[in-house]
């Protein structure tokens, strides 16, 4: 926590016209908080997403609007992606997506392309558990990666992002524009994560979400808002 990191808090206000934020701490020691850059952005739930929530996938193979997003064009070898239909395995609905890596390092991620407004403020929120996760011991090791781009591959991250998710790296953020979730223990239940970007002069974009992790790691993604 020694740099800058955003945090996020997402609600629903019910039937209330009014709430209130509030923000402290009850520490017991002598301990120094800095706080900025308050944001409130009301989400539209699939305002721009399409199928965010992998229920119009009606086989284990993922298919529009989603597409599958490797280094070579190919499955890294031993490396699955698939939607799981009914498993019980979802946070919301019945389906989600599986990405199963392997040891070999390679990317392997699922991906769509949005059309935008140029130069317009939005937020993509995304929810992700890790099972089977590795840890390395070393505490910069984040292993997952997500970032929206224009068509040039050109990053389009609010200033908050780069961040690491989890585990703060020893040396601070670093991979401008990437939000970069680590394998930690509250992995294994699924959370939020927030992505704020512009799209500056874009009318398209291209979300990627995936891993070049170098051990067998599973995730699961679902319930994309944005």
């Amino acid at each position: 926590m020694t740099f800058w990191r955003d945090y996020h808090y997402l609600f629903n206000s019910g039937s209330n016209k009014e709430v209130n934020l509030v923000i402290g701490t009850y520490v017991n020691n002598v301990v120094t908080w800095r706080v900025d850059g308050f944001k409130a952005v009301k989400l539209e739930q699939s305002s721009f997403v399409q199928d965010g929530g992998f229920e119009n996938q009606t086989t284990s193979n993922i298919s529009d609007p989603w597409w599958i997003d490797t280094s070579d064009g190919n499955p890294p070898p031993g490396s699955t992606m698939e939607v799981e239909i009914g498993t019980g395995s979802a946070l919301e609905g019945n389906n989600n997506v599986k990405i199963v890596t392997t040891s070999n390092g390679q990317w392997i991620a699922i991906g769509q392309d949005f059309t935008v407004e140029p130069y317009t403020d939005y937020v993509f929120v995304f929810h992700l558990k890790g099972d089977s996760l590795y840890w390395s011991g070393n505490v910069d090791d984040c292993k997952g990666y997500m970032k929206i781009v224009d068509g040039t591959g050109n990053t389009l991250a609010d200033h908050s992002v780069p961040h690491y998710c989890g585990r703060m790296g020893t040396t601070g953020p670093n991979f401008p524009g990437e939000l970069i979730f680590g394998n930690e223990l509250m992995m294994r239940y699924w959370r939020d994560y927030i992505y704020p970007f512009n799209t500056g002069s874009a009318s398209e974009v291209f979300l990627f979400c995936g891993s070049y992790v170098d051990e067998a790691v599973t995730w699961r993604i679902d319930k994309c808002i944005g």
